[in-house]
């Protein structure tokens, strides 16, 4: 099983490319997933680090993608909800259903920075890009 190192679960092609480029700055491995489906069947065959979890996801929303990766893969991957709500609307429910961070969007730089140096390891955050 080959890994990689986050897994972008997101059905807005803006917000997958905002993601991605902070995690190119960083030279950091990622797939991307625009619904539950592409989320589960890569799942089934790639190992990943990290996974960012868009909540409003089309049939199949984030907390029961989340679902099915703690309770039926049974898999401790860290998993980062990303949200259009509030973190006060949605922080119980995303710790309850096993995630382990979440930030409102619009998605920041600063935020996903600081995601990736909580939940990744030191050797994969040096920045090819001129800091």
């Amino acid at each position: 099983m080959q890994m990689i190192d986050v897994l972008i679960v997101e059905d807005n092609l803006i917000d997958q490319k905002i993601l991605s480029s902070f995690l190119e700055e960083y030279d950091i491995s990622y797939q991307i997933a625009k619904d539950g489906h592409e989320a589960k069947s890569h799942l089934k065959t790639t190992a990943f680090r990290l996974i960012f979890l868009d909540l409003g996801l089309p049939e199949m929303d984030g907390y029961q993608i989340a679902d099915f990766i703690r309770l039926d893969l049974k898999i401790d991957t860290p998993i980062v909800a990303v949200t259009a709500y509030t973190i006060d609307e949605v922080k119980d429910k995303c710790f309850t259903k096993g995630m382990n961070a979440c930030f409102s969007k619009p998605i920041g730089k600063v935020v996903v920075v600081g995601i990736l140096t909580q939940f990744l390891p030191e050797d994969k955050l040096n920045s090819t890009g001129d800091s």
